[in-house]
């Protein structure tokens, strides 16, 4: 049997198809081809994976119910209005879905109107190591905003950004399958925002990303909510 440097290796450049407990280990060398392509991982690990999906749909759920409440309760009181200039600053908490993959993580944010309409935003979100995949987004986003009521805004959203990954996967004598690397992303979305102060708004966010792999293109969808403070 070859050296389990030489395994190793080979792991790293074109993936591994080997055995374990009696079952058949498929993962890719690429992480967005694994994430966003058909994959195939039957591990131990699976009922934990299918645990958590079930966990991450419940918690797209509650931002759904989170929104509708949120909406019913914005016609009583006026809204401070966006204009050019305002800045803002917010977290978010989101649910990254693509492929066999769904992951939960947090992001910052920073908002400036360049126009009393047109917004830009820049955000950095994080997504922790789960399933032996960890991965980053860094990307900017235009909003146009549309009034809708006297507390409600809706917007259509465009960015452009950088989506960093690492992949780790201890095999044990035969030593760590591991990759990491940035792919250039697009997305397209929407979203709303609900003033609570008049310093405090609510904001959603549904963002389509269309990412170059090599020669193809993946996709993968996240729902981000959080809170907003404008100074």
């Amino acid at each position: 049997m070859p050296h389990s440097a030489a395994w190793k290796n080979l792991f790293e450049r074109v993936g591994v198809e080997t055995l374990r407990n009696e079952q058949k280990i498929y993962f890719p060398r690429h992480f967005l081809l694994s994430v966003f392509e058909n994959t195939q991982i039957n591990l131990n690990k699976i009922n934990s994976i299918n645990f958590n999906y079930l966990i991450i749909m419940q918690i797209t759920n509650i931002f759904k119910k989170l929104a509708i409440v949120a909406i019913a309760t914005t016609m009583t009181v006026s809204v401070s209005a966006q204009y050019a200039g305002d800045k803002a600053i917010g977290g978010n908490l989101i649910v990254g879905t693509g492929g066999n993959y769904s992951h939960v993580g947090i992001g910052g944010k920073f908002l400036y109107n360049v126009t009393d309409p047109f917004r830009l935003a820049g955000e950095f979100d994080f997504f922790p190591k789960q399933d032996y995949w960890s991965w980053w987004d860094f990307s900017a986003y235009g909003h146009y905003l549309f009034p809708v009521s006297d507390k409600l805004m809706v917007y259509p959203s465009v960015g452009l950004g950088l989506v960093g990954y690492k992949f780790e996967l201890d095999l044990g004598f035969l030593g760590k399958a591991s990759d990491s690397g940035s792919e250039i992303a697009f997305s397209l979305g929407g979203g709303f925002d609900i003033e609570l102060t008049s310093e405090l708004t609510l904001n959603i966010e549904l963002r389509y990303k269309f990412i170059e792999v090599g020669d193809k293109i993946g996709h993968r969808t996240n729902l981000a909510a959080g809170i907003v403070y404008k100074f």
